[in-house]
């Protein structure tokens, strides 16, 4: 919320921002509410398809692939007191082959989700999209099996 102030001015115009940008990336199944996917009422929504489109739109971005890649970080705030911050990611934590990235996620609305990326053997770059799982075993679960898949094509 803080960065769409900043961004965009007030979260309004950046919620805007976000729409205008699906759009162009050909999602025409997503309308943002608000900034940091909260569940929103009904016009906040999206499919699996176009998170795929916007998850590949984010993965050209080479800070994007750090930041999401990145399992632990130590920061400090401006008077000196340290912070590690963890990843949620489970896989990129397990350091599951291949994996490195993206967004866990969980609203009642959506369930748990998570959107991964892994490297093929073949070179490739594949995204999944899992929304839904009644638990976070279950999430995991779900995108192993993809990811598990999409590394191992030849």
């Amino acid at each position: 919320v803080a960065i769409a102030g900043y961004v965009g001015g007030d979260v309004p115009t950046f919620v805007n921002m976000m729409n205008e940008k699906a759009v162009s990336l050909g999602c025409s199944n997503t309308h943002f509410a608000t900034p940091n996917g909260l569940d929103a009422g009904l016009n906040h929504y999206t499919t699996a398809r176009d998170m795929a489109k916007i998850a590949s739109y984010a993965w050209q971005k080479s800070q994007i692939r750090k930041i999401v890649g990145t399992r632990t970080k130590t920061i400090k705030n401006l008077k000196g007191k340290t912070y590690r911050l963890v990843s949620t990611n489970r896989l990129l934590n397990e350091r599951m082959p291949g994996v490195s990235g993206m967004k866990t996620g969980f609203t009642n609305k959506a369930g748990q989700c998570f959107v991964g990326v892994v490297k093929g053997l073949n070179g490739k770059t594949y995204i999944s999209v899992t929304f839904g799982a009644q638990t976070t075993d279950g999430r995991w679960a779900d995108a192993r099996k993809l990811l598990s898949y999409a590394r191992n094509l030849k």
